[in-house]
């Protein structure tokens, strides 16, 4: 299955998986992740569904891989789009770019409400500036 990472707490090794077919979000722990990848919010990976020990009934993401989507190049042939598409088009991408937008602020507003000591590990920007994401220690 395809899907898109919703949210990864870094410090806590979990986090959910949004499937691409829209159905609900599931969970997923480090441990699933195949290599050493760096998941970040929107991040597209391939999972499967796995039985959730803890849960009986329940199922969680497994051998999870991060996907490199490739852009698709644009045909020179291609026809325009009609007025009217174009600009539902363009009302989709800002209605994207606005959720994108919210997603973010409730991060900032999240790792902002955390003690000191634990807005470091939580904040992907740190994680990626400081190298912290080569391999995660725990004490």
């Amino acid at each position: 299955m395809i899907g898109r990472i919703f949210s990864y707490a870094f410090s806590r090794g979990f986090g959910f998986i949004t499937p691409d077919d829209h159905g609900p979000q599931i969970f997923f722990h480090r441990e699933n992740v195949k290599g050493n990848e760096i998941l970040l919010d929107g991040t597209y990976v391939s999972y499967e569904l796995v039985p959730d020990w803890t849960k009986p009934g329940k199922f969680r993401a497994g051998q999870i891989t991060k996907i490199h989507k490739k852009k698709k190049k644009k045909n020179i042939k291609e026809e325009r789009l009609p007025k009217q598409e174009e600009e539902s088009s363009k009302e989709c991408l800002e209605h994207e770019q606005e959720l994108h937008l919210r997603r973010k602020n409730l991060q900032d507003e999240r790792i902002s409400s955390l003690p000191i000591h634990r807005r470091v590990l939580d904040d992907p920007e740190h994680i990626r500036v400081h190298g912290l994401d080569k391999e995660f220690v725990e004490l």
